[in-house]
């Protein structure tokens, strides 16, 4: 089991098995209940090993079990926020946010008056707002990246592996006028800047989320030559 505490103070548990038989009902929907009578939200969900979490205690929430949060979201949202206001004005202007997790990187573009077109691999719960937008692309970055609307500013979040080289090729493409990327492995992100031969480094920053340890976020504020 995995224990988590995102925003609000809630609980957020997920209970890895091999299928979702009562044993794994019984050990999850307790634990809920407990979080509950502890004065703390809570949200349990069993994930089977081939299949989607799925929720099975606690009310649901704006995103996917299986979607990525920070381990101290207080600092996400800064990194967010640097990388959105390190593109300049976005109002007006067509974005893309990939790998983008549960979505508070689009809400704060939209908020700044950009048109954004989303993707990330895990499915959304939030009916709300996948009635307010139609930009949202549940799939893999790398099959989709081709067939998106052409951007002038991009924010591209990977995980540590980086972007895979169709997505590197599919935003060189594209041509933006700047892109945000925020990385959780300065190695792979300077690998995949150097593939992006017609951008100039035009900003960085590094955010110490885990500190004594070797891991930093970095968000690179990428411009086109």
């Amino acid at each position: 089991a995995r224990g988590e505490w995102p925003r609000a103070g809630e609980l957020h548990a997920a209970l890895r098995g091999e299928g979702l038989g009562a044993t794994l009902w019984l050990a999850e929907v307790p634990a809920a209940r407990t979080a509950a009578r502890a004065g703390r939200g809570g949200r349990s969900a069993v994930r089977p090993r081939t299949r989607r979490p799925v929720p099975v205690a606690g009310p649901a929430g704006p995103a996917s079990p299986a979607a990525f949060e920070q381990v101290v979201p207080a600092m996400g949202d800064r990194i967010r926020a640097w990388a959105v206001a390190a593109l300049g004005d976005v109002g007006g202007r067509h974005a893309w946010d990939l790998y983008a997790g549960a979505g508070e990187t689009t809400a704060l573009l939209e908020a700044g008056g950009a048109t954004v077109e989303s993707v990330e691999v895990a499915r959304r719960h939030d009916g709300t707002t996948a009635r307010r937008r139609d930009g949202w692309h549940e799939a893999r970055v790398e099959d989709v990246v081709t067939r998106l609307r052409p951007p002038e500013v991009v924010v591209t979040n990977p995980p540590r592996t980086g972007m895979d080289p169709r997505v590197v090729a599919g935003i060189a493409a594209a041509a933006p006028a700047r892109i945000a990327y925020v990385s959780c492995d300065p190695a792979t992100l300077a690998r995949d800047i150097a593939r992006l031969a017609d951008y100039r480094l035009a900003g960085l920053r590094a955010f110490d989320l885990f500190p004594q340890t070797a891991h930093v976020e970095v968000v690179a504020i990428l411009e086109r030559r």
